[in-house]
């Protein structure tokens, strides 16, 4: 029988095999033949969007009887108006539950070193605020001022525990890199829940509170449209200036300034008796169509406090690089006059455009419509059972009810205190409630503790 010869590898001597090179491998060949579609990219998932938000017309039952002597759609635009800012309006309920979340705030954070003055600013100082609105405090410190930026944010860390320790809150949030430190957390459930913001030294805020109540007294107009122009940007993702959008603030100098100027030169009876002349629709209108359509933002500046528009030359000093102003809303600080208050609107040309279509619905309405002012706004559904949660909360005595201490879950721990010297080594120390047990203890069969 053949045998089958070895291989011509085996065939020569160890010391050819060592000195010559090693055989070149064909890589591509190797892998076969190339193929594109061997491996297909797998498409990443599409991010689910969330199903439209649900909106009603609750406001609609408290002018239903008004719509018969409605002569025009905008007359029937004045009465929605009018009825809309009545059911957004504050409740009793809510003005309490604001407050005692404000005091026990106050309260707890009373006797910590950092603190100075508590005050309130903003829409809850003002009167304008809705069932979801925010508290927002300020910490007026001076000493904090001096010490620097460090300082006030261990201020804020010193807050946050604090509440946390007292119960208030279950977690918290510091935000160090914004402009002003700002510290934000939302009140457990049986105290609200209120989301709450807290700043340090932030006062131009705090100045500007009597400044919009001294407008809001006497501009009879601009209470049910700031209501109305609030709800319209925040349904669009548009009224947070922290998402480059157009805040609280800033939109009341917008309407200020528009109701001072009056650009589309109405009556004067229509700014000053605007329910004797039934005038709000028409205002409505006009400042959509003069911020959306008219006003030339690259240009020009507005000025509340003077009811003006200027150039954006003259305020070469405030404003800054002008070429990147060019693209946005400017709007000069009555409090601050050096301070852009729309500074963060980056997505001015997303207002422009809201105001603009806002316009359209307006002109396309007509007196048989069921609702005017639903097709420009809604309310949620999260507002309304906000609403009832409160009254509920309040009127059933349950507000602050199932306070307790924060629990420590771990066996036989609890919060930390002074202790005595230790003893002796060699001697076993005293058995003590708040110590771990001895090792000669022997755990009961039932846990009591």
């Amino acid at each position: 029988m053949s045998r089958a010869g070895p291989s011509s590898s085996s065939s020569r001597s160890l010391l050819q095999r060592i000195s010559s090179p090693p055989p070149l491998l064909d890589h591509n060949a190797a892998a076969g033949p190339s193929n594109d579609n061997s491996r297909k990219r797998q498409r990443k998932r599409k991010r689910e969007t969330p199903p439209p938000e649900m909106l009603y017309t609750p406001w609609l039952d408290l002018c239903r009887d008004q719509f018969s002597r409605c002569e025009s759609a905008l007359d029937k635009l004045h009465y929605e108006i009018l009825a809309y800012e009545r059911y957004m309006a504050p409740t009793p309920q809510e003005n309490e539950a604001r407050s005692r979340t404000q005091s026990l705030i106050i309260n707890a954070l009373r006797d910590l070193p950092c603190i100075g003055r508590l005050q309130l600013f903003g829409s809850s100082a003002i009167g304008i605020v809705t069932p979801t609105s925010d508290l927002d405090m300020v910490n007026e410190n001076p000493r904090l001022a001096q010490a620097g930026q460090p300082a006030s944010i261990d201020a804020l860390w010193a807050i946050g525990r604090r509440l946390r320790q007292r119960g208030i809150v279950s977690e918290f949030n510091v935000n160090k890199w914004a402009r002003v430190p700002i510290i934000t957390f939302s009140t457990r459930p049986e105290f609200g829940p209120f989301d709450v913001d807290i700043g340090v030294n932030n006062v131009d805020g705090l100045n500007g509170v009597p400044v919009m109540q001294k407008y809001l007294r006497i501009m009879p107009a601009l209470r049910p449209l700031l209501f109305v122009l609030k709800r319209f940007l925040g349904q669009r993702d548009l009224g947070n200036a922290a998402k480059s959008g157009l805040g609280g603030y800033g939109l009341m100098c917008l309407i200020v300034a528009f109701l001072k100027n009056n650009p589309q030169g109405r009556p004067q009876s229509y700014i000053n008796s605007p329910l004797e002349e039934r005038s709000l629709g028409i205002l409505l209108q006009d400042f959509m169509e003069f911020y959306g359509t008219v006003f030339d933002y690259e240009a020009l500046y507005i000025a509340p406090e003077e009811g003006a528009y200027h150039p954006k030359e003259e305020g070469e000093e405030w404003i800054g690089d002008l070429e990147k102003a060019a693209s946005r809303l400017v709007i000069k600080c009555p409090v601050t006059p050096g301070h852009d208050v729309a500074r963060s609107a980056g997505r001015t040309a997303q207002i422009v455009d809201a105001f603009a279509a806002g316009l359209a619905i307006i002109q396309e309405a007509k007196l048989a419509d069921e609702t005017i002012l639903g097709a420009l706004i809604g309310v949620p559904q999260k507002v309304i059972d906000r609403r009832v949660s409160l009254r509920h909360l309040v009127d059933g005595g349950g507000y602050g009810r199932t306070y307790a201490a924060p629990q420590y879950h771990q066996p036989y721990a609890q919060p930390r205190r002074a202790r005595p010297p230790s003893p002796p080594r060699g001697r076993h120390p005293p058995y003590r409630s708040y110590d771990r047990p001895p090792p000669s203890y022997k755990r009961p069969r039932h846990d009591y503790y």
